[in-house]
């Protein structure tokens, strides 16, 4: 179900921000959900040369783009742009226009979670798809339920520097490898502090200490020094 944005609301909203959607019924016959909240959410839209709007808005994590809808039901998405911010329940989205220090592509909706002097911190969300896996009993093929799979919700966290950016891991070896001039200290601190690169905190617990140690070594050393995402 929809929830409409007022007319009065929708005509402050330059037609330059939006663009029309086609929608998807790609994944309608799996459990779960391609949006991280289903239903419109009153949200913020903050635009450097235009000025402030309020909509009601949805994020589409496997399109990683913005939707709404007007008074008539039909959807649109917010086109592309750097020089907006929006403010959609407790996360603060950009769209950013980052590259690996490779010069791989990295552009797209990023929340921001830290803002440092030297560097941000930011997440991102994705889909994962779990299919059902389907068995064959007498040459005949069940499924195990009338879904066609799952969808789950996963984040990543990524370390921006000079618009950079490279993808911190979840597994804790995998991160040690990123940071291998401080891993031993680093190591040490997660197993003392029982850290987690799932969470959050977590997560900036170990980048604001590399980034403390990084400095009293070398303050002109970068963080995405031994890049690998």
């Amino acid at each position: 179900m929809l929830l409409l944005v007022t007319s009065s609301l929708f005509a402050q909203l330059p037609e330059m921000l939006i663009e029309p959607l086609v929608k998807t019924k790609l994944f309608e016959k799996y459990d779960g959900s391609i949006w991280k909240q289903r239903k419109f959410i009153e949200s913020k839209i903050s635009n450097e040369n235009i000025g402030d709007f309020i909509v009601n808005l949805r994020y589409n994590i496997y399109t990683d783009a913005m939707e709404f809808s007007n008074n008539s039901k039909e959807l649109y998405t917010l086109k592309e742009n750097i020089d907006t911010t929006i403010k959609l329940e407790d996360d603060e989205y950009h769209y950013c226009e980052f590259k690996t220090e490779r010069g791989q592509n990295r552009s797209g909706y990023y929340i921001l979670v830290e803002l440092n002097d030297s560097y941000r911190v930011y997440k991102k969300y994705r889909v994962e798809i779990t299919k059902v896996s389907k068995a064959s009993y007498s040459g005949i093929v069940v499924a195990s339920s009338n879904s066609l799979g799952s969808i789950h919700l996963k984040t990543t966290y990524y370390i921006e520097e000079n618009g950079a950016v490279m993808g911190l891991p979840t597994e804790k070896k995998e991160i040690l490898a990123i940071l291998d001039n401080e891993s031993e200290v680093l190591k040490k601190l997660m197993k003392k502090e029982k850290l987690r690169m799932k969470k959050e905190e977590d997560v900036l617990r170990v980048v604001s200490q590399y980034n403390t140690m990084r400095k009293s070594n070398d303050s002109s050393k970068s963080l995405l020094v031994n890049r690998k995402f």
